[in-house]
């Protein structure tokens, strides 16, 4: 095998798997900040005691905040990229604001804010349904995270 074929396949795969480490961080540091932000204002907690709820609520729950988060930031790429599109090209092509560029900015921006309200909506929906099943509780405004063990029965007899 040639040495030049064999260094250059952590070249590849390197900057891949740095890709997917960071998106894997990014999804969950978005998807607690959003969280936060719902108990943040459903419960009256603020700061970093809405944090620390929000991060033992997404315990074990990382595919559920993937796929909440995925469709979510799809959209916003999207909408970003409409916007730089219909927007910002006509600008530098045209080199003035005409008023359809202006509604039409105003439209995509206003498509913006509806797509964050609906991610809010789902992570209150989904902080409801974590609620009722939640493993935490409250003491002098200190939350502890609760594991729960099953007892397990030995069937077999020792010699």
């Amino acid at each position: 095998m040639n040495p030049l074929e064999t260094a250059f396949w952590p070249a590849v795969f390197l900057p891949e798997a740095g890709a997917v480490v960071f998106y894997c961080f990014l999804v969950n540091a978005s998807f607690v900040s959003n969280l936060a932000l719902v108990i943040a204002g459903t419960d009256g907690c603020a700061g970093h005691a809405a944090i620390h709820k929000a991060f033992l609520l997404r315990k074990g729950k990382g595919l559920i905040a993937l796929m909440l988060f995925l469709p979510t930031s799809l959209g916003l790429a999207a909408i970003q990229a409409l916007f730089r599109y219909r927007v910002i090209r006509v600008y530098r092509f045209s080199g003035g604001i005409s008023a359809s560029m202006a509604f039409e900015g105003l439209f995509i921006a206003s498509l913006f804010s509806f797509l964050i309200v609906l991610d809010t909506i789902v992570c209150c929906f989904f902080y409801k349904s974590c609620e009722s099943t939640s493993t935490e509780s409250q003491f002098d405004g200190v939350f502890y995270d609760i594991e729960l063990v099953q007892e397990t029965k030995c069937t077999e007899e020792l010699p």
